[in-house]
């Protein structure tokens, strides 16, 4: 029986086989050109989405400037973050550099007030042994 089998493909073709073979091919073919069309959306939606999006950002190329930096907003918004605002503020205000609007001296300001209140409290304890 084997060897009826193998003379079977030679050249002849089941209709069956064939149809089947055509059903693959265009299944096959309808998924491609449908991916290509869907790939083809997306890279379009994108392109006109890069488009508008650079066009918005020209025409708002001239927006209001930030308003100016104060040293006080400057210190008021350092201070804003900390437990107690107002004391921040006006312990670093004082000082004679409390003037900027520069982070980093802000931050070196609020060390220098942080050292020069924990030096009064090294008198504390012997006022403390002379009220007791």
């Amino acid at each position: 029986m084997d060897s009826i089998n193998s003379f079977k493909g030679y050249g002849k073709v089941d209709e069956a086989e064939q149809q089947a073979f055509r059903k693959k091919s265009r299944k096959r073919l309808i998924i491609i050109v449908v991916s290509s069309i869907v790939l083809l959306a997306v890279i379009i939606g994108d392109v006109i989405g890069v488009v508008v999006h650079k066009r918005n950002n020209k025409s708002s190329s001239n927006p209001v400037p930030p308003p100016e930096l104060t040293p006080a907003a400057s210190l008021k918004a350092v201070c804003s973050v900390t437990q107690y605002p107002t004391s921040c503020f006006s312990s670093i205000s004082t000082l004679e550099m409390g003037n900027t609007t520069d982070p980093a001296v802000l931050y070196k300001l609020s060390l220098r007030v942080a050292m020069n209140e924990l030096s009064k409290l090294e008198d504390y304890p012997d006022v403390f042994l002379q009220l007791c």
